[in-house]
């Protein structure tokens, strides 16, 4: 017999492999997906997973993967990637005045995505606020719903400005307590402002001081500066220069800022030049704009008046639009509002009504939209609230208490959006 010729012990071991292997091919043949029609895989698109419990986030923007919010949960699965904190812009009236709820979420999302500080806070203070402690001197602030010396063309994107005497400052300090874990250090500090009569300014941190700016210019200026710090103080010299506000944030993660303006219906925005929206645009870029208004526009003989409150509005949306083209637009409707009837304190009905009336504006502008009316009215209402010390006994604002409890279905909706738009990402490129 040749050296090389199998034994027949051998070839029954390798016929018996080559059995196996067939098996093995043919059973992962069998295992393999069938592919999707382009009706089932469109209707898998639509079918969004919603958890008991949740108010999820209508979007009425149409498509499988470039719906309005896929614009901020596209930013939102990368945020500890990026090189640049995904930024939220939140607008609104004196609900969330002094940060409330709007800390909350904040610390929700820095938690689960990552960054840290405050975001946008005002050189001088409107309201006393638990995410950070603010002082200043030398500083005159104005607001859009004070007019006896308000400009509109000075003011910045929040309806106020800021204007200096020959000497000021302003220190912003972080804090850490039960609303705020993350914003007691930050890595990156910025201020934004307009040195229309020449100005000088300094920065001090960690005990150190530097010169960030100095000249003139119509034009917005922005000064940043680096190092993890707990507290920063801008130092200026100069009288009648513009400043609009300071930031504290991370080098990635979330950064959320509130603009929150007491007795503001959300149409002021409109009074805001379109060029001044987009210098900002283009140093702040934001991946969501929130705006909700709605408390001092709801009343019940004003219902007629709900038709010029949209039509104003919706060039609010527009002018938005046009300055940060790239942002989800997200609509939250008016909270829940009650007065006392026979001494008795109910719900307004004319809220409700705005409500959907806001559901529409969203609508027709093909933006998104959160109910929180709805998630208000499943936890009792503005009245259930202040009864458990979340809501104020004017049965119209918050406590920190109520920021907090509605912070939490906030977040859920846009955590359970971000998932949806995971799914739907993954769909498509299977």
């Amino acid at each position: 017999m040749q050296k090389n010729m199998l034994r027949p012990k051998h070839t029954l071991i390798i016929l018996i492999a080559s059995c196996l292997w067939v098996m093995l091919f043919a059973s992962c043949d069998e295992k393999k997906q069938p592919e999707r029609t382009e009706a089932e895989l469109k209707e898998l698109l639509a079918n969004d997973s919603v958890p008991e419990g949740v108010m999820p986030i209508v979007d009425f923007l149409p498509g499988d993967t470039n719906r309005m919010m896929d614009r901020f949960y596209k930013a939102l699965s990368h945020a500890k990637e990026m090189n640049r904190p995904v930024r939220i812009a939140y607008y609104g009236d004196s609900f969330i005045g002094g940060d409330i709820l709007t800390q909350d979420l904040r610390e929700l999302l820095q938690k689960e995505f990552g960054g840290s500080g405050c975001g946008a806070a005002e050189l001088v203070p409107l309201y006393s606020r638990l995410s950070c402690s603010q002082s200043s001197k030398g500083l005159t602030s104005h607001n859009i719903t004070v007019k006896s010396d308000f400009k509109n063309d000075l003011q910045g994107i929040d309806n106020i400005y800021t204007t200096s005497e020959a000497t000021a400052s302003a220190k912003l300090t972080g804090v850490k307590n039960n609303y705020s874990s993350f914003v007691g250090k930050w890595t990156k500090t910025y201020l934004y402002f307009r040195p229309i009569a020449s100005a000088t300014v300094t920065c001090t941190m960690n005990g150190e001081t530097k010169e960030v700016y100095s000249g003139k210019s119509d034009k917005l200026q922005t000064a940043c500066v680096e190092g993890e710090t707990s507290s920063v103080e801008w130092g200026i010299k100069g009288s009648g220069n513009v400043f609009y506000f300071a930031s504290n944030e991370g080098k990635n993660g979330i950064v959320l800022d509130n603009f929150g303006l007491v007795a503001v219906s959300g149409n002021q925005l409109n009074k805001i030049p379109q060029s001044t929206l987009e210098e900002f645009a283009a140093v702040r870029p934001y991946d969501l704009i929130i705006l909700q208004y709605g408390l001092n526009v709801a009343s019940p003989k004003e219902l007629d008046n709900y038709k010029y409150y949209v039509r104003s509005f919706n060039d609010v949306i527009k002018r938005y639009q046009k300055a940060w083209p790239e942002a989800a637009i997200l609509v939250v409707s008016v909270s829940d509002r009650a007065t006392k009837d026979n001494g008795v304190a109910k719900s307004m009905k004319c809220v409700q009504e705005l409500s959907q009336v806001q559901r529409k504006m969203a609508e027709s502008n093909k933006l998104a939209f959160w109910d929180m009316y709805s998630v208000m009215q499943k936890n009792g209402g503005v009245v259930g609230m202040a009864n458990r010390g979340e809501a104020e006994k004017d049965y119209t604002h918050l406590t920190h208490k109520g920021g907090k409890a509605l912070a939490k279905p906030m977040f859920d909706a846009l955590k359970n959006g971000l998932e949806n738009y995971e799914r739907r990402v993954r769909l498509m490129t299977e």
